[in-house]
């Protein structure tokens, strides 16, 4: 599934926009996802129309990019560590963030990025 819709903030994610073959990488890998960029404050490392793969199983490591998942939007941030209630994230204007856990609804690795 790929999710996209642009919305304020960030990515909404309450329905797919789309279906895509996976990449062989991620063949075997239940519940791995899609989203399309429409930020255009990520580029240029991520520029709008961007595709990201998220892979769910995958754990995560300090400076790893990430999608963070509040409610019904995403957003892509830089993984920087957890607390004994949250994650740590830089969600690219240089300042670290503390998300409480109890706030999310998900936070995943982003594992490859096809270009536009």
């Amino acid at each position: 599934m790929v999710y996209g819709r642009g919305s304020e903030p960030g990515i909404d994610m309450t329905a797919p926009v789309a279906e895509i073959d996976c990449p062989p990488s991620l063949l075997r890998v239940v519940d791995a996802f899609a989203a399309y960029i429409h930020d255009p404050e990520l580029g240029p490392w991520l520029p709008v129309g961007s595709l990201i793969y998220i892979d769910p199983s995958k754990p995560l490591r300090p400076a790893d990019f990430v999608l963070v998942k509040s409610g019904r939007t995403g957003r892509i941030a830089i993984y920087r560590g957890r607390t004994a209630d949250g994650i740590v994230v830089d969600t690219g204007n240089g300042r670290d963030e503390s998300v409480q856990l109890a706030t999310l609804t998900g936070f995943w690795k982003i594992v490859s990025v096809e270009f536009p």
